[in-house]
């Protein structure tokens, strides 16, 4: 869901903002907002490596609609463009 943000997760976990910021830095060493990042990119790596889906629609399931976006932070994180990632685990 591209809508999902740190106010609906903090909602979903019943926590204003703030405190979900606190907790989850605390957590994991990441505010909320790269931390939902990097769920996404984790959710897009594990579609993109059974092979069954294009790297554009792993993309779109986790909410991120624009490819060059998609392949730069992907490539940041995993150090590897999405298309050459294909069955890997």
């Amino acid at each position: 869901d591209e809508d999902f943000d740190v106010v609906i997760f903090g909602q979903l976990m019943g926590m204003s903002p703030s405190s979900l910021k606190r907790k989850l830095k605390a957590m994991t060493g990441l505010t909320p907002q790269p931390f939902i990042q990097k769920m996404r990119l984790k959710r897009a790596a594990s579609l993109i490596a059974t092979g069954n889906v294009t790297v554009s629609e792993a993309a779109a399931r986790v909410g991120i609609y624009n490819m060059s976006y998609f392949s730069k932070i992907f490539r940041s994180e995993y150090g590897i463009a999405p298309s050459k990632y294909v069955g890997k685990n």
